[in-house]
């Protein structure tokens, strides 16, 4: 297994984990994140990239995206969505 960050290189041994960090690495997996979303039976509103990004752009929060791609001899085949989110502290 390989494990890269925001890239396509494909691995030898057919797995390979990706790592995208960035709102920029976000918006380069789009179609693949869409895709997969849309192949579900019952998609999940929260996995939806347009409201992943929208809840984390308006909150006013440091967004500190954390998704992991897995990949199969080259072809995307789970992506897990994670979030580092900073909260001002609480009065």
């Amino acid at each position: 297994m390989l494990m890269r960050n925001e890239s396509d290189t494909p691995s030898s041994d057919g797995l390979e984990v990706v790592f995208v960090r960035s709102i920029e690495g976000i918006e380069a997996i789009r179609e693949t994140w869409e895709r997969l979303q849309s192949n579900e039976p019952y998609p999940k509103i929260n996995a939806d990239i347009d409201r992943y990004l929208m809840i984390h752009t308006t909150v006013g929060i440091d967004f500190k995206p954390y998704i992991m791609i897995v990949k199969e001899y080259g072809q995307r085949s789970a992506i897990l969505l994670c979030s580092n989110t900073e909260r001002p502290p609480t009065p």
